[in-house]
């Protein structure tokens, strides 16, 4: 059994589903993976990306139909980090040719 959660949602919402997830301890088990995807939308479409149990990954368009990782980490940043912080800063290192952060 899969299940995808798309967190076009308010991170006061994704919060109130985590608990409620953490409540059906004995139903959770029967998923094979979780997905948690959460669009960015502007200049530079990006995606806030998390195969359970894997890490929650920073994905940035890249304007050829594919997406690169451009940070990555093992427990959830934060929808506003993200927008504020983590995507900023990966843009501009792509932008100075760097990679970004892995």
């Amino acid at each position: 059994m899969r299940c995808l959660i798309h967190a076009q949602l308010t991170s006061t919402y994704v919060a109130r589903l985590v608990q409620e997830l953490g409540v059906l301890r004995e139903f959770t088990p029967k998923f094979e993976q979780v997905y948690f995807i959460h669009n960015f939308k502007g200049s530079t479409p990006a995606v806030l990306f998390r195969a359970y149990p894997g890490p929650f990954q920073v994905l940035v368009n890249t304007g050829e139909g594919g997406f690169v990782c451009v940070h990555s980490q093992d427990t959830f940043p934060g929808l506003r980090a993200v927008a504020v912080d983590i995507l900023p800063k990966a843009l501009a290192a792509r932008r100075a040719g760097g990679r970004g952060s892995a």
